[in-house]
């Protein structure tokens, strides 16, 4: 049944795809789901459509005047077009009539505009005529650019010419301009001084100023020089002036219209007395007593300095310690130096250098304050004092206690309670030098009464209303003269005794006892005593620090609480997971990582008479995200230019608020999206992604994702043939993922090639094939092919006519038939042994590879060397010659190298080694001029023949045989003996 539909999902395929060149043919083709339909083709200018075709495949040569195409698809129930295709059709650059300099004596404006395909880049070729250049480019469309070169005040004196070149990778274009000469601004600026040479400071001098400008200078300014300051002294050509130390450094400066230029700096030769002398120490800062130190004496002076004199001073007194510009002497405290310099004008002396000595404490001293007896409790102030160069960086103040040093204070000043603990101290002193100690000082100290404390019998548990007594009893100086007991609950004491012994009965209302011990002093408490009530545990609850929710990580303490007698003896915390329960701690207190996977804990109390549990308690827990993922779809490697999803998943709490997507190169990050799922196009240029998910708390980057994006061979620019009649190279390069093959289609060119294969990345590869002295008449075509399981290209690579001289080719023939007509003879002597030691081998044995095999240590040793450079073997008679041609010469190296099945032979002749021949073969390539008698002889042009191994040992002997397929080739058969036929 014919339904016709009108249409839809129009498209259009261009071939090939990508950029084009101008003026190359190239196939559009449209197709779309309609019955019937008809195709026309339209080109597109803004608004105007053009039509160009009317069929469904449009062939045309591309044009840069039609790079916007659509394709519409109509019947009788209606039309749909294609979306627009633009067509990258790549042009070389060319300059446009809108080029063109402009000049005067104020700027020189020089525009150059291009257009081309790629856009092309501009480059200025000039002379360096001006320091006042500047270059500006702007695009003026997606395929135009303008460049605009400004000279300020150009000052050349003869024409110049500037090029502006244009390039892109297509083509280039060039356009030169023209400028004339014109005035300039001084140059070659010069003084000269009156007098000449050295000068007194303080007499007449005149300095002149001459310089080559066009037109003439019109101003001279003179300028004396300090550093990077400049300062103004005179405004003529001839500038006078009296010799001075502080302008010893001048320049003029020339000015016309056109603008200055500068003298060099002259340095004029002005003498003066030393001054500004100063001293340095070596080394510099603190130097430890008696150690070397060298000082040096420093002044400005002209002529420089001739005497230097040293002097240790001592409040006023100078004594004389040296005379030269450098001093060296032992470092000793309180030394002050000074340092006098004198030249035949006058002198200059230093100011007083003080050396920084350095020396370790000593005499080290306590002072006390109060000194005398004081009681314990009250402030002393303990003072350390200490001499010591740098001064006294640590201090240490230890008690002591019958030999025992305890370590109680670290400054210089201590300020401490008086104890009876504390009364023997010393201070030690410590610098970078040395340590010093002070003697043992003794502290008087009165104390009221300490380490009162409680006994009770019996000790233990006991039974409420059972008799118990208590003891109190304490340290006290003088000793305590009042006893009070009093029974606490909460803050209330309430007083139950007054003696040092108390009997009473035990009772839960009594369960917490203290005794206070008394004397002129003052009063000490003991601990309270809890008598030992026994009860289950009871009232157990848990508090959380820090309260309130809490970001993942950080720290948690929980403490479990609970009321018991005995106390609690163990304590169980456990994490709730929706009613399973899993232990996590055993103590009251628990320290732990806030983490979303424990959010809800109980503690459980336990002593020896019950247990008791706390209620649920919730952990509010935040934290960023985590396990950030990235999914794929669809998963494996994906064709260039297929739409793929990336899906990026993480958790948090908040949730995840942001994501992120990047492309990396590198260590280059490109943001290409922002939600959780990214739709894109594959492209070879974004492989490496990964994804960003971030809320309040941070951020988290999943793992770089590496998309294995394939796409077809390319074989790239620099694939080429060159070379002369000695030897000739081309050469393949060619880019693709999976890594593209090479293989190489030629003709019968030379059996003297190779080919050699390397990557050069994980997606390129280079293959160079090599003719040694190629021979053919006619030029010959070389193919490269590159494929691999996304698509293939081949190129196409000419060679050059080369052929041997007649005269070489004579010479060769001769030698040719030469070693044939030995080899004839040397393979009649062969037969001749091979019949004497009475060896039959059938017709089937000789098409084997090997038969009767010679012993491993007899083996004939047989050379392949049919081409100078390689290991490959005779050239085949195939058309396709492969990169990889190791696989076929490992093949042809395991036949020739099968095992052999005659062990027997092998144990026999194992005595005779000395006794073996062995059989050099050499294989060349056959002249095909002047030799065609010489092939009937031996083998029949271009067909199989024989390659013969032969050993003779004593009276047994074998020979292998291997059959070999070559193009015109021919063997030449050597033999030589290992040693001497007894």
């Amino acid at each position: 049944m014919d339904i016709q539909y009108p249409p839809e999902n129009t498209k259009m395929t261009v071939t090939p795809s990508g950029p084009v060149t101008e003026h190359s043919n190239i196939v559009l083709n449209c197709s779309s789901d309609a019955n019937p339909s008809v195709f026309l083709w339209y080109k597109t200018d803004g608004e105007t459509h053009t039509l160009i075709g009317n069929s469904s495949i449009l062939n045309m040569k591309a044009s840069r005047e039609t790079t916007a195409i659509f394709c519409q698809a109509k019947n009788e129930l209606g039309t749909e077009n294609s979306t627009v295709t633009e067509l990258d059709v790549q042009f070389p650059p060319q300059i446009l009539s809108s080029s063109n300099c402009t000049i005067d004596s104020d700027q020189m404006k020089c525009v150059c505009e291009t257009e081309g395909n790629p856009i092309p880049l501009i480059q200025w070729s000039f002379p360096g005529f001006s320091p006042n250049i500047s270059i500006i480019s702007e695009p003026l469309s997606d395929k135009a650019l303008r460049s605009v070169l400004t000279v300020i005040k150009p000052q050349w004196r003869d024409p110049v010419t500037l090029v502006c070149h244009s390039r892109n990778s297509v083509g280039s274009d060039t356009q030169t301009f023209k400028a004339h000469g014109l005035h300039y601004q001084p140059f070659n600026t010069r003084v000269t001084v009156s007098p000449s040479g050295p000068v007194t400071e303080h007499n007449n001098m005149s300095v002149s100023c001459s310089s080559d400008a066009n037109p003439a200078v019109q101003h001279y300014h003179w300028y004396k020089t300090d550093g990077g300051t400049h300062t103004l002294i005179g405004n003529s050509s001839v500038l006078n002036m009296k010799a001075s130390r502080d302008t010893t450094a001048i320049f003029c400066q020339a000015e016309n219209y056109l603008g200055t230029d500068n003298s060099t700096i002259f340095k004029l030769d002005v003498q003066y007395p030393p001054k500004n002398t100063t001293v340095t120490v070596q080394p510099s800062g603190p130097v430890e007593e008696y150690n070397t130190v060298t000082l040096t004496c420093h002044s400005e002076a002209n002529p420089s300095v001739k005497h230097y004199h040293w002097y240790k001073d001592d409040n006023g007194t100078h004594t004389l310690i040296g005379n030269s510009s450098v001093l060296k002497m032992k470092a000793s405290r309180d030394t002050a130096i000074l340092c006098q310099s004198q030249n035949d004008i006058g002198t200059d002396t230093s100011t007083v250098t003080q050396l920084d000595v350095q020396y370790p404490p000593q005499n080290t001293t306590v002072t006390v304050q109060p000194s005398g007896p004081v009681e314990e409790y009250n402030n002393v102030t303990l003072t350390c004092h200490s001499e010591a160069n740098p001064s006294v960086k640590h201090y240490h103040w230890y008690k002591d206690d019958n030999g025992t040093h305890t370590l109680i204070g670290h400054s210089a000043v201590l300020n401490i309670k008086a104890s009876k603990d504390t009364t023997r101290v010393f201070c030690e002193t410590l610098n970078d030098l040395g340590t010093d100690r002070s003697s043992l000082t003794q502290l008087p100290v009165k104390y009221k009464p300490s380490n009162t404390r409680v006994r009770v019998s019996p000790s233990g548990p006991v039974t409420e209303h059972s008799n118990i007594i208590l003891n109190c009893s304490s340290d006290a100086n003088p000793a305590v003269q009042h006893y009070h007991w009093y029974k606490t609950d909460g803050g209330t004491h309430t007083l139950i005794g007054n003696s040092s012994v108390l009997n009473m009965k035990a009772s839960r209302d009594t369960t917490a006892i203290f005794c206070q011990a008394q004397n002129e002093l003052g009063t000490e408490n003991s601990t309270v005593t809890q008598l030992d009530v026994q009860y289950p545990p009871q009232n157990t609850t848990v508090t959380v620090q820090p309260s309130g929710p809490v970001e993942e990580y950080n720290n948690v303490t929980l403490t479990c609480h609970s009321e018991a007698n005995p106390s609690v003896k163990h304590y169980h915390w456990y994490k709730d997971d929706n009613g399973t329960h899993t232990l996590i701690g055993h103590s009251a207190v628990l320290n732990i990582k806030a983490s979303k996977d424990t959010t809800r804990v109980f503690c459980e109390t336990l002593n020896d008479l019950g247990t008791d549990r706390s209620s649920l308690t919730q952990l509010p827990v935040k934290f960023k995200p985590s396990n950030t993922r990235v999914r794929v779809s669809p998963s494996g490697p994906v064709t260039e230019h297929s739409n793929i999803i990336l899906n990026c998943s993480s958790d948090a709490n908040p949730a995840v608020q942001h994501y992120h997507w990047y492309k990396t190169d590198g260590g280059t990050h490109t943001l290409i999206g922002k939600s959780s799922v990214l739709n894109m196009k594959a492209s070879r240029d974004t492989t490496a992604i990964f994804c960003q998910a971030q809320n309040e708390l941070g951020t988290e980057n999943s793992t770089v994702t590496q998309l294995d994006v394939q796409f077809p061979p390319q074989i790239m620019g620099p694939s080429n043939c060159s070379g002369d009649s000695a030897q000739m190279s081309c050469v393949c390069e060619t880019e693709g993922n999976p890594i593209p093959l090479i293989r190489w289609s030629l003709p019968e060119i030379s059996s003297n090639h190779s080919i050699i294969s390397e990557p050069l990345s994980d997606k390129a590869l280079r293959s160079v094939l090599t003719v040694i002295k190629p021979q053919w008449r006619d030029p010959v075509t070389l193919v490269c092919h590159s494929n691999n399981s996304v698509g293939f290209q081949k190129q196409q690579l000419s060679t050059l006519v080369f052929q041997q001289q007649g005269a070489e080719v004579e010479v060769t023939s001769v030698l040719l038939i030469t070693i044939i007509v030995i080899l004839l003879v040397l393979m009649g002597v062969l037969l001749f042994v091979i019949r004497t030691q009475n060896i039959h081998l059938n017709k089937r044995q000789l098409e084997d590879v090997t038969l009767n095999p010679i012993p491993q240590s007899n083996e004939v040793e047989t050379q392949m060397n049919v081409y100078a450079n390689t290991n490959e073997g005779p050239p085949v008679d195939e058309s396709d010659i492969y990169a990889n041609a190791s696989e076929v010469r490992a093949k042809v190296q395991e036949k020739s190298s099968a095992p052999n099945s005659n062990e027997g032979n092998d144990q026999a002749s194992t005595s005779a080694q000395d006794n073996a021949l062995y059989s050099t073969v050499n294989w060349k390539a056959k002249n095909k001029k002047k030799v065609k008698e010489a092939e009937a002889d031996i083998h029949p042009p271009c067909s199989s023949y024989l390659e013969e191994q032969r050993s003779i040992v004593g009276d047994r002997g074998g020979f292998s045989v291997s059959e070999k397929l070559a193009e015109c080739e021919y063997a030449q058969v050597k033999f030589k003996p290992k040693n001497p036929v007894q």
